[in-house]
């Protein structure tokens, strides 16, 4: 099976520029996004004082995008619920689908575009494409060459230092990101 590696970023952010930047801080706790000026995390109630560590500082655009070392884009998804699954009237749905509420506790960024070649070269020194073009999406890749991928980038040394670490998104976090547009 192959697949398209769409990224998910967990973990502190640091970085990016832009014209339009919003300091922010990562709650310890939650890695939910905090106002710099806010007391207590809004998702999870915790005062941001009472931290052992220091929360960690974000700094995104006014869309929430920020642009890692080797030139991928990734959005904040915001934390929230969603039905999960094809809705009743949906023409290709299977009899066995049931709609089901799904919580998504925790906001987390997802590349806003598939991983180019170009991206997948800089992190695995190989492009295995069929459909050659440094900007098209990378496909011939198996799960668990996109998991290596994930590990190979999280250890890049701008990507450590900014505190990224790379996953494949969970089903759910991937609907939930498709469904919110």
């Amino acid at each position: 099976m192959r697949v398209l590696l769409p990224l998910l970023l967990v973990a502190g952010i640091v970085g990016c520029g832009s014209e339009t930047e919003t300091k922010v801080v990562a709650c310890p706790d939650c890695e939910g996004t905090v106002s710099k000026r806010a007391a207590t995390c809004p998702h999870c109630g915790a005062p941001l004082s009472r931290h052992a560590s220091a929360p960690v500082e974000i700094t995104t655009n006014s869309i929430g995008i920020i642009t890692n070392s080797i030139g991928m884009k990734l959005r904040l998804v915001p934390a929230g619920d969603f039905l999960m699954g094809s809705p009743g009237t949906e023409s290709v749905r299977e009899n066995q689908e049931t709609q089901h509420r799904v919580s998504i506790a925790k906001p987390f960024y997802m590349g806003v575009t598939e991983v180019t070649q170009e991206q997948y070269q800089k992190v695995m020194g190989k492009n295995p494409s069929e459909f050659k073009g440094p900007q098209n999406p990378v496909e011939q890749v198996s799960w668990a060459d996109a998991v290596e991928f994930c590990r190979k980038l999280s250890a890049m040394p701008a990507e450590k230092t900014a505190g990224h670490v790379y996953r494949l998104p969970t089903e759910a976090e991937w609907e939930y990101a498709c469904r919110s547009g």
